[in-house]
């Protein structure tokens, strides 16, 4: 699966919880259809949306980076090892109606940088693009 970021979006930007409307795009979980983000919340982590990576058990995952998702919350400690991302810890993330894992929520571990403090890594292929 392919997906194309369409939108670079500003770490600064705070935007709403609004309603779905029928028209917007929204991007859903695979399990039970909750909403957990919208295209427009993808963003460029090391030059690029998407990224394929192996866990240390060898699953290939191929995963998608967004600023936000409502629909995901983070869940047990955080780790940096074996992180994808050099500098973030991550947590496993999931699906806030029926906790299918969607991903990880990474976090910047000096926030003192200039980089981006935090980004969702969604496993692609257990989200519906609508």
């Amino acid at each position: 699966m392919t997906t194309v970021c369409r939108h670079k979006t500003d770490i600064n930007t705070q935007e709403a919880s609004d309603p779905v409307s029928k028209e917007e795009e929204v991007v859903i979980c695979r399990v039970c259809n909750n909403v957990v983000t919208r295209p427009f919340h993808q963003t460029m982590v090391n030059n690029a949306f998407s990224h394929a990576f192996a866990n240390p058990h060898g699953h290939v995952f191929e995963i998608g980076c967004f600023i936000k998702a409502e629909g995901c919350v983070s869940v047990l400690d955080s780790s940096s090892e074996f992180t994808w991302f050099s500098g973030y810890s991550w947590k496993i993330g999931v699906c806030t109606n029926c906790a299918a894992h969607l991903g990880w929520v990474f976090s910047l571990d000096n926030p003192a940088s200039d980089s981006l403090k935090h980004f969702y890594a969604l496993i692609l292929d257990r989200l519906i693009f609508s």
